[in-house]
């Protein structure tokens, strides 16, 4: 669990960063449920492109397990 991150990593809104945030965003990308605009905002953790997908579920799990040291990820970081 990682507290005091960026909210764009917090689509829970619980305060803290884990799993199931990654969870949510995986089933927000695939269209199972529904984020107000807190989550959205929130959970865009890729590019910021105001749209929720599998590259932001992806960005998350990333920084959960220490591969980008913070968030948004963007695809210049990839280049």
């Amino acid at each position: 669990v990682v507290t005091g991150v960026q909210t764009c990593a917090l689509p829970i809104l619980d305060g803290a960063v884990d799993v199931t945030d990654a969870v949510l965003l995986n089933k927000k990308a695939a269209n199972v449920v529904t984020f107000n605009a807190q989550q959205m905002l929130n959970g865009d953790c890729y590019d910021q492109n105001g749209e929720i997908d599998g590259n932001d579920a992806t960005a998350l799990l990333k920084f959960l397990v220490h591969i980008l040291k913070g968030l948004p990820e963007n695809s210049s970081m990839n280049a």
